[in-house]
């Protein structure tokens, strides 16, 4: 249940947000989406909602990049550039034209506006710990980035056990669990225990009640970081089911921002300057 005392929990009630908690968001995408009505498909509805929402900072990969891969970085990059004080890119290897000579120097030559990479190995049925990948994951860990993996209990793509042999060779870049390798969470726990650079994502978590108190009760509360897979899902159903989970509200700092702000930090990322101050 929502606890009515937190401070926290009154400022998002009575205003959607909260001055002193701004919220990052670390899995989120952009623009439309083949076959599907997206109802914010341009950057201004998304921006629109993250300021109802207290979102300060979103790493995003498009649609567009998640299926077509290099000749969509360009696009990304200037959205990034239209909004520097509120997004970041994820760059997204699209595993079957894996070209790391030509993607890292784009990184490189981005720094400002690519925060991270991004893999998804169900879609592309190929798996994250395939050797196409070693180069990426050999800059990741030189530059100790964020790197968001789609996982899902199961998947023999990007499955507990390939992210094992992933985690076994590169220990340096922030491995985030998208979906906290859903359907089994408890192969998440045991994976973050084994490896200190694996965070939990909470995108299709926070529905399952009880999750994220398991998490913190592991002792993993400074490697749980938020999402939602926006614009797929709601920010205030995020923000809201963490505010009735039972915990404190240093706690949810820890989850809604701070924790994220940490492994930002820790890769020297370039970020807006209003967060400079931000703890």
């Amino acid at each position: 249940m929502i606890d009515y005392t937190s401070p926290l929990t009154e400022a998002f009630l009575t205003k959607g947000k909260s001055a002193d908690c701004p919220v990052i968001d670390l899995h989120a995408h952009m623009f439309d989406c083949y076959e599907c009505n997206m109802l914010m498909d341009t950057p201004e509805k998304q921006m629109e909602k993250m300021d109802r929402s207290g979102v300060a900072l979103a790493l995003f990969c498009s649609h567009d990049c998640l299926y077509g891969g290099y000749p969509f970085f360009a696009a990304d990059r200037d959205v990034v550039k239209r909004y520097p004080d509120r997004l970041r890119m994820y760059m997204c290897v699209y595993s079957p034209d894996c070209d790391p000579a030509r993607d890292i120097a784009f990184a490189e030559e981005n720094r400002a506006q690519v925060a991270g990479l991004k893999f998804h190995g169900d879609t592309y049925s190929i798996p994250i710990s395939d050797p196409r990948h070693d180069a990426y994951y050999d800059y990741a860990d030189s530059r100790r980035l964020p790197v968001l993996f789609h996982t899902w209990h199961g998947s023999p793509y990007d499955g507990p056990e390939q992210a094992r042999q992933v985690l076994e060779k590169h220990h340096d870049f922030a491995f985030i669990a998208g979906h906290s390798f859903r359907d089994s969470f408890t192969d998440g726990i045991a994976l973050a225990k084994e490896y200190p650079n694996l965070y939990l994502e909470l995108t299709a978590v926070l529905s399952q009640r009880g999750m994220l108190e398991g998490f913190v009760e592991a002792g993993l509360e400074d490697r749980v970081v938020f999402g939602v897979d926006a614009p797929w899902f709601s920010y205030d159903f995020g923000v809201g089911a963490i505010l009735s989970a039972d915990l404190t509200d240093e706690v949810r700092r820890k989850i809604l921002y701070q924790n994220a702000l940490a492994l930002l930090r820790r890769a020297d990322i370039d970020l807006p300057e209003r967060m400079a101050n931000i703890r």
